[in-house]
């Protein structure tokens, strides 16, 4: 966590049993302290992924959510879930290789994903100016929604 985080005064670690990871979290910096370090002047909020959210006890919802993290954006914390499943159509093939091979097979597989996503985010810029001119009907004094619709769809506090 100290490495290129210069600068950063809070981080957010998203993880399936932060409830209970988080709880010794700096005595496991300690144990690891040859290979993982970080800034103790930096504030580590925690946060479980919506999917395993749903698996908890109720009072990991509240305290744990994206949901109701301020900055954290509209994420579901399951990134690497959803990778895996892709993954599924080599790891047949990658069962049989050797350790250097399946790595660099699995690698390919990897940047050619993040290539697809990549190429592919240019759909969001070709509709975002129809989004953009949308919103702005929207919320112009012009729009025949009430004021306490375009409150709530504002995302104001």
């Amino acid at each position: 966590m100290n490495f290129n985080t210069g600068g950063l005064k809070e981080s957010c670690a998203i993880y399936d049993v932060n409830c209970q990871y988080l709880v010794r979290f700096d005595d496991r910096l300690k144990d690891a302290h040859r290979y993982l370090s970080r800034d103790p002047e930096m504030i580590v909020f925690g946060a479980i992924g919506k999917f395993h959210l749903a698996d908890h006890v109720d009072s990991c919802f509240s305290k744990w959510s994206l949901n109701f993290m301020k900055g954290a954006g509209h994420i579901d914390g399951e990134i690497m879930e959803t990778l895996w499943s892709g993954m599924n159509k080599v790891s047949g093939a990658a069962r049989s290789m050797s350790k250097s091979h399946r790595q660099e097979t699995l690698d390919d597989y990897m940047r050619d994903a993040n290539w697809k996503k990549i190429v592919g985010i240019g759909k969001f810029f070709n509709i975002l100016p129809s989004f953009l001119t949308m919103m702005s009907f929207l919320f112009s004094p012009h729009s025949h929604y009430k004021a306490e619709t375009k409150y709530r769809w504002s995302g104001v506090d």
